[in-house]
């Protein structure tokens, strides 16, 4: 990039900068577009002189390498998301300057949409929970004839786990949750009891006992009162319908502390998948998809807490993970994670083969 002015750029070398990396579908009349749907920030350098004669000076903007970085990523996305509305809220969470109120619309449409659908269906708790309980049937019923053994929760568990997020007046204390939790033991002790002999390549200390459960071995099961009080989906409507603008700039500070703990996990993660086959790694755009919706639900978290008074919690927790990754993640933890990469390959390779999963012949195949 052009550094004469300081890290400044116009507009026209924004494209030639895109260009020289291989971006060569966008064009000028493509980046008007983005600036004036926000999705890039406006100039706030404004060129001097009028009209188009030699006397005007282009207008730039004035953090040349942000914008080019933007730029990227907003190309990239539009790969993966349908509408510009829809790279309001990933641009944000990369720490891209996006205006709060088109934030707080993209975190507030799917609540308020799925809260409406909701009430369209259920006119009482009990039909709601009639409405979970066939839907928990029917994909049941799908995960069995596409023969994921490891996905297929029972019924009773996957409906008492939706209702858990999606009914305000579920009762942890009647049946139906005492009889979700029943079928989850059932289901994990049977499960591991059926794959131990298949599991022995894992060393014990990492696996645990085999066919013993406990309730604690699922968190939302676990902690279902928390989970319903707080992170329900009504408890974080509530909490986005009341956050302000201070509110979400707290959380962009959140999110900047978690891109930080980020770098270092991903090239943890990259070390460790390092002797992986090509076929063994999710498509770039999958983990991509990935990533950003577990960054909402983060977000979404962060403001039902704060709004709930974790606020002390949240951040006593960060700043001590801060620390702990600063202190713990370093050459000596990258050269152990290299030391093991090739074993951690060859034994998730041979749990795909022995659980029913798809090795590399299942996908070469295609």
């Amino acid at each position: 990039m052009d550094e004469r002015r300081d890290g400044t750029i116009t507009q026209q070398e924004l494209l030639t900068e895109l260009r020289k990396r291989g971006y060569d579908t966008i064009s000028k009349r493509r980046l008007i577009d983005w600036r004036a749907n926000t999705l890039l920030p406006s100039f706030d350098l404004i060129g001097s002189g009028l009209g188009k004669g030699r006397g005007r000076e282009c207008s730039l903007w004035s953090n040349g390498r942000l914008v080019l970085n933007q730029a990227i990523w907003v190309y990239e996305l539009l790969q993966l998301y349908p509408s510009f509305e829809s790279l309001y809220l990933p641009l944000w969470m990369l720490g891209y300057p996006i205006p709060l109120e088109f934030v707080r619309e993209a975190l507030h449409r799917p609540l308020r949409e799925m809260a409406l659908a909701i009430e369209r269906e259920a006119q009482t708790p009990g039909d709601l929970e009639d409405i979970i309980d066939d839907a928990a049937s029917r994909f049941g019923h799908k995960l069995a004839r596409a023969n994921q053994e490891l996905l297929q929760m029972p019924e009773e568990a996957l409906a008492a786990a939706i209702n858990i997020l999606f009914t305000p007046e579920y009762d942890l204390t009647d049946h139906p949750f005492q009889a979700g939790l029943h079928a989850l033991q059932e289901w994990d002790s049977s499960l591991r009891s059926k794959h131990a002999i298949r599991f022995d390549t894992i060393q014990d200390e990492e696996r645990g006992g085999i066919a013993s459960y406990s309730q604690n071995d699922n968190p939302l099961f676990a902690h279902a009162g928390f989970f319903k009080r707080y992170l329900s989906l009504h408890e974080l409507k509530r909490a986005v319908d009341d956050c302000t603008n201070d509110d979400l700039l707290v959380v962009k500070r959140d999110l900047a502390v978690v891109r930080e703990l980020m770098v270092p996990v991903r090239k943890l993660i990259l070390i460790l998948i390092d002797d992986l086959p090509a076929e063994f790694r999710a498509p770039f755009k999958h983990l991509l998809t990935a990533v950003f919706g577990t960054g909402r639900l983060l977000v979404l978290a962060d403001l039902s807490l704060r709004h709930n008074g974790f606020s002390e919690t949240i951040d006593r927790s960060l700043s001590e993970l801060l620390r702990l990754f600063r202190d713990e993640v370093n050459e000596r933890l990258e050269r152990e994670m290299e030391a093991i990469s090739e074993n951690f390959a060859a034994t998730l390779k041979a749990l795909f083969h022995q659980v029913g999963g798809r090795g590399s012949e299942g996908h070469s195949a295609h």
